[in-house]
């Protein structure tokens, strides 16, 4: 059940993250917008990437141990 909850919660990140993304590139900010903004997506987009391998992780160990039980 842990195993789905942090499932559950690095989905909630993406979703903020999409979200988050999509209102910035609508006003016009991207990653050749200024420096701040090119470190931003650069390092959120890190950030982002890492959160989507550990939920594959999370759904990989969840799956097999619900098979083992």
């Amino acid at each position: 059940m842990l195993l789905m909850l942090a499932f559950v919660c690095g989905l909630g990140f993406a979703i903020l993250k999409i979200i988050e993304y999509c209102e910035k590139f609508a006003a016009g900010i991207t990653v050749t917008s200024n420096d701040f903004y090119t470190y931003y997506f650069v390092f959120t987009g890190i950030h982002f990437v890492h959160v989507l391998i550990g939920m594959g992780v999370l759904a990989f160990m969840a799956r097999h141990t619900w098979a083992d039980a």
